[in-house]
């Protein structure tokens, strides 16, 4: 099944008259497949404040909600077995990192 994110980010970012540009952002969004999934991220980077193309490195933390359907099947002393269905909720995290090279449009 493709895997598509969108993500919308609000941050703050050191002003263009310091010598390193520093970053931080927070971010939700929805992961769309055959079952949506709300997602929300944290970035932190840092990278040259030149004018033109400057390198940066940033590190992205997401977290997202997944119900899923448990069954669990237990085995009774008597012999017989009994089934249950129970609905849970995880919260999977990731972590990715990002070197590259960007273009500011100002």
């Amino acid at each position: 099944m493709p895997l598509l994110r969108t993500l919308l980010h609000a941050g703050i970012e050191t002003p263009p008259s310091f010598p390193l540009m520093l970053r931080a952002t927070v971010g939700v969004g929805m992961i769309w497949n055959a079952h949506t999934a709300p997602v929300e991220s944290m970035t932190i980077g840092a990278g040259s404040n030149s004018p033109g193309a400057r390198f940066f490195t940033e590190l992205e933390r997401d977290v997202s909600r997944a119900r899923m359907t448990v069954t669990t099947t237990e085995l009774r002393p008597t012999g017989s077995f009994t089934t249950s269905v129970a609905s849970e909720v995880a919260h999977p995290a990731w972590m990715a990192l990002r070197v590259g090279v960007e273009w500011p449009l100002r």
